[in-house]
């Protein structure tokens, strides 16, 4: 049973019209939905990318010391006092950038400079203002 041209193009004018009516709903549901899932998914990694470049290149520097502490330690024939010295030497260094690393990379942390003034107590003569130098800095936590 063939069909009828006319009621064909009909149909094809209708399914266009509604597609046409619809169209700011399937954009608002569908279209932005999936927009801001893609949005997301690529900040995630985006974020991730940045967290591990930053720690894993401390994790790499922590693993490489411990190893060239290690052989300095098996060249001078395994002698207790050398490995304590490169130990006590290492591990508040590596406390401290882990912790300085932390704090530098905190998304709460907000460091600001503002204006301080230095007085010389001991000197009489004041230099031009053009030679002045410009000494601001204030660390805010």
């Amino acid at each position: 049973m063939a069909s009828d041209p006319l009621s064909t193009l009909g149909q094809i004018q209708l399914n266009d019209y509604i597609s046409v009516i619809t169209f700011s709903n399937e954009v608002e549901y569908v279209w932005l939905r999936y927009f801001g899932l893609l949005v997301a998914t690529l900040q995630s990694f985006g974020t991730a990318i940045v967290v591990s470049l930053i720690w894993g290149n401390i994790i790499f520097l922590i693993v490489f010391d411990l190893m060239f502490i290690l052989r300095v330690y098996a060249m001078y024939s395994r002698s207790k006092m050398v490995l304590g010295v490169l130990l006590l030497a290492y591990v508040p260094v590596t406390i401290s950038l882990i912790v300085l690393s932390g704090i530098a990379n905190n998304p709460n942390t907000h460091l600001s400079v503002t204006n301080v003034e230095v007085v010389n107590k001991w000197s009489t003569v004041t230099p031009p203002s053009s030679l002045e130098p410009d000494l601001s800095f204030t660390c805010m936590l």
